[in-house]
């Protein structure tokens, strides 16, 4: 994503170089607002904004009229009695390194700040009060900024792909929180979670309600995410985290679109039973994407939810609109199946399934730990074993023979790796400790004494 808006940015340059009617190198002054004019010293590559009142919200980098200026700014003065940073007004400022805002700005548009790649510190003033749209985004050298307890408002992406900021601090008094440097509203929505942040695994906490649109994006570290009180993860939340890999989100209602487009690494997904829908293209490029697993037959599923995810199985019910989306884009779909022990129900991690085969497959560690079995596993040999009441079963990876105290068993099905998992038979596992297993073929149900 960083190359492609870097390319993007090369092309801007070129077109800037190429418009000889937007600024002659005469023009080192001018007007940038009603009240507000702008003057660039090439001597020491300072652009200086002066004035009373708001800059000129632009409509692009290439509307800046210091435009031609932009890749020698070495520093920017903005004077007291300038109330806005215009959008993409102090954007593309590639020397600059640090900037700090009078107390007479209000507030800073979208772009506003944007794209200045070497800046590595801002200084915002108490009495700001909205932080707009992307304001610091592509800020790749900026390491930390802090919120003044004045501002009302911060939009989620205004610190988007500031790939060197661990962390969002706020202010004394602050509407807003930063709990270990991730910033979150007074209603319960996180609005960011730092790209530059190191962790490994984030827990939300529990009075985060709605991740909100872009909140993630662009964290290259984060593997694991549980939000357990999150409700609604908005619109491209998870984008871009390519080291993700295992994500619990009970009691979300709705994924937005695009919220885990290109996270690479997640291995399979369970979208639980609380979720209503899947936003388009919610988990498109997850190449490495492997079981889509719908605990929900109501669930809905977005066009292109899960495009150029190549390797993917869908599981879920049989009159699932799960499987409605598996078979429209052709992709192989599992059924899921209820497991019960003992009279209750037991959840895998993940799924039980009917394989192609027509056997009911669980994860090997989990069908044993339900039965009461020690478990061990071989890498070596790929080999999974089980000890229970003198009993000892064991069964290799690809091989469609179980051990049972050394003893050989056919089975209908090898033992598979699935997402990463061990799977295994379950009707033949469960007889080898001496069970008895039963199916229910009208509720897809196995219920094992």
């Amino acid at each position: 994503m960083k190359r492609i808006l870097s390319l993007m940015l090369c092309v801007t340059l070129l077109l800037c170089s190429m418009a000889v009617t937007s600024v002659s190198a005469e023009e080192t002054s001018g007007s940038c607002g009603d009240g507000v004019t702008w003057s660039f010293d090439s001597s020491t590559g300072t652009l200086s904004i002066e004035g009373s009142g708001a800059m000129t919200d632009y409509a692009n980098v290439l509307s800046i009229p210091w435009k031609s200026y932009c890749p020698n700014i070495k520093s920017v003065s903005v004077g007291e009695g300038v109330t806005k940073i215009g959008s993409y007004s102090l954007t593309w400022c590639e020397q600059v390194t640090s900037i700090t805002l009078p107390s007479t700005v209000k507030s800073i548009g979208r772009n506003g700040i944007a794209w200045n790649e070497s800046l590595k510190t801002v200084t915002l003033p108490e009495g700001l009060e909205t932080i707009g749209e992307e304001a610091f985004a592509c800020c790749y050298a900026l390491s930390s900024v802090t919120i003044p307890s004045t501002v009302t408002e911060i939009e989620s992406t205004a610190f988007l792909q500031c790939s060197s900021l661990s962390g969002v601090n706020t202010a004394s008094g602050s509407s807003f929180t930063s709990q270990d440097g991730v910033l979150i509203d007074q209603n319960g929505t996180l609005l960011c979670y730092p790209a530059g942040k190191t962790a490994e695994s984030y827990t939300v906490p529990s009075n985060v309600k709605l991740i909100d649109n872009s909140a993630f994006r662009e964290n290259k570290n984060l593997k694991t995410v549980s939000m357990e009180s999150v409700t609604e993860i908005g619109e491209r939340a998870f984008m871009g985290c390519s080291a993700l890999s295992g994500v619990s989100m009970t009691g979300v209602s709705k994924i937005g679109a695009m919220a885990f487009y290109g996270c690479e690494s997640l291995l399979y997904i369970t979208i639980p039973e609380s979720v209503n829908s899947v936003g388009e293209k919610a988990f498109r490029a997850c190449s490495d994407l492997r079981l889509a697993i719908f605990e929900n037959s109501g669930t809905t599923v977005g066009d292109s939810a899960f495009r150029d995810c190549s390797q993917l199985t869908i599981v879920g019910g049989i009159d699932s609109k799960a499987l409605t989306y598996a078979n429209s884009n052709n992709v192989p779909f599992y059924t899921a199946v209820n497991v019960v022990y003992n009279g209750e129900k037991v959840k895998f991690d993940p799924s039980a399934f009917i394989v192609s085969s027509g056997v009911t497959m669980v994860p090997m560690r989990g069908v044993f730990e339900m039965l009461g079995a020690e478990v061990s596993w071989d890498g070596a040999s790929q080999t999974a074993s089980a000890s229970k009441d003198g009993t000892t079963v064991s069964i290799t990876i690809g091989s469609a023979v179980l051990y049972r105290n050394g003893e050989a068993v056919a089975l209908s099905d090898s033992g598979k790796l699935i997402a990463g998992k061990t799977y295994v038979p379950l009707r033949a596992v469960s007889e080898a400790f001496g069970n008895t297993v039963d199916w229910d073929h009208s509720t897809k149900t196995v219920t094992i004494y």
